[in-house]
């Protein structure tokens, strides 16, 4: 039986409306790529490669363009150092003749060393070298996104969500966009109303085609699965005591065999596992006081939509028959 949805639900699912894109910068990358391509290939063997927002489809208006130059001969993958030298000494010199490019600063003290770049005056982009582990998160996403796309319409909505709410953003010690999408889709392969299959991690390497995405048909619509989520982290996820991994893709304790390596799993804390780095607990920049801030967003949100009101950061977003919302 198709559940009842909320009045607010009739504005995403008009059937006249063509599906709304989230922001233009999903074209950004290809015209960004082309004007570094000739600088890269002078840096020998090498090519640019985007990853996070840009690469999961989960852009929101806002959203920078993230990339990191490789070289696959290269021995120093994961050298600060180097990495610096080559966005220093090779890099910057070649962007600095490009008439597209703005070279803003270059952040070499950071854990990873970026240069911070303006494209055409409009678009943020931030370029790395070697920095091929989120290569593997972004594929991880965009796959998941590929299978349906209130996959993708979720993880947007709860990014702006979060990002309206405060409560997303490691320079402020809270949860990343990362960890809230692999939250997302772990209530998803979790919940009974949905069973999203599993993908497993052995799939990507950053680098290779994305799998077959698996035929699957949800029968929850997108305004239905918005008041689940919430109510799911709100109500039923056992928080301090549940790890959300979507390497399992099943409900599973801290503690437990399958995740003997996942880092301080006796705090009571919310635990978020790395799908691909099991030994890293994703809430290790999440503080205190914002985890608390966090759990209190998610209760105000899940009581504005049982009270037929929309979460903060959504009011005005619409989102089409297909499922995408327009940031």
């Amino acid at each position: 039986m198709r559940p009842t949805l909320p009045p607010w639900a009739a504005t995403w699912s008009s059937s006249s409306r063509k599906p709304c894109r989230p922001c233009s910068r999903s074209s950004t990358f290809g015209p960004a790529s082309a004007s570094w391509r000739a600088p890269s290939r002078r840096w020998v063997g090498s090519g640019a490669y985007p990853f996070g927002s840009v690469r999961k489809l989960l852009l929101a208006r806002g959203s920078d363009v993230d990339a990191t130059l490789y070289r696959s001969e290269a021995q120093d993958e994961g050298d600060s150092a180097a990495a610096v030298r080559v966005l220093q000494g090779s890099v910057q010199p070649l962007l600095l003749q490009s008439s597209r490019f703005e070279v803003v600063r270059l952040v070499p003290g950071a854990g990873i060393p970026v240069l911070s770049l303006r494209f055409d005056g409009a678009v943020a982009v931030d370029l790395s070298c070697h920095n091929t582990e989120p290569l593997r998160n972004s594929q991880l996403l965009r796959a998941h996104a590929q299978v349906s796309p209130l996959v993708r319409g979720l993880a947007l909505l709860v990014k702006l969500w979060s990002k309206a709410a405060g409560v997303c953003g490691a320079q402020s010690w809270n949860l990343t966009s990362y960890a809230l999408a692999l939250m997302v889709i772990y209530f998803l392969q979790v919940h009974p109303d949905s069973g999203l299959p599993l993908l497993s991690t052995q799939l990507f390497d950053g680098f290779g085609r994305l799998p077959a995405a698996p035929r699957w048909e949800c029968q929850a619509p997108l305004p239905g699965a918005l008041p689940r989520f919430f109510v799911f982290y709100e109500r039923e996820f056992e928080w301090g005591r549940e790890v959300a991994s979507v390497r399992l893709g099943r409900r599973c304790r801290a503690g437990s065999p399958e995740v003997t390596l996942l880092p301080n799993a006796a705090d009571h804390r919310l635990h978020v596992e790395d799908p691909f780095l099991t030994g890293r607990n994703l809430n290790c920049v999440l503080g205190l006081e914002q985890e608390a801030r966090l759990q209190a967003a998610l209760r105000a949100a899940e009581a504005a939509l049982r009270g037929g009101a929309l979460p903060l950061g959504l009011g005005g977003v619409e989102v089409s028959a297909g499922g995408v919302p327009a940031g």
